[in-house]
């Protein structure tokens, strides 16, 4: 059973490496419309490129040279209430209060 757990670990850390390697080396594909924004707002991104580099040079030199931890959360198809904020389900109670009631189990 261990040697079985080894070769599926195993075989995992081989395939995430594989497929990390194989998007890394690809380039991003992006559509028309990025590049018109692209035409469209290309002074203002370099100045707030220059503005975020420029802090995070600052960031560097106080922690020893070490970048900053970022935590980067991208949520997609969440509607009012599936976190479990209760100002939320007020919006929408219909879905809301059964969302709740059922992931907490509260009677």
């Amino acid at each position: 059973m261990i040697k079985a757990l080894v070769r599926t670990l195993f075989a995992g850390a081989t395939l995430a490496a594989l497929t990390s390697t194989a998007f890394a080396q690809s380039e991003i594909v992006r559509d028309a419309e990025f590049y018109i924004l692209e035409e469209q707002n290309r002074d203002k991104w370099a100045a707030e490129d220059q503005a975020i580099d420029a802090t995070l040079a600052q960031f560097r030199e106080r922690n020893g040279g070490n970048p900053p931890n970022i935590l980067y959360i991208l949520l997609d198809d969440v509607g009012f209430g599936d976190m479990g904020n209760p100002t939320m389900n007020e919006l929408c109670p219909k879905v809301g209060d059964g969302v709740i009631r059922r992931r907490f189990d509260v009677a």
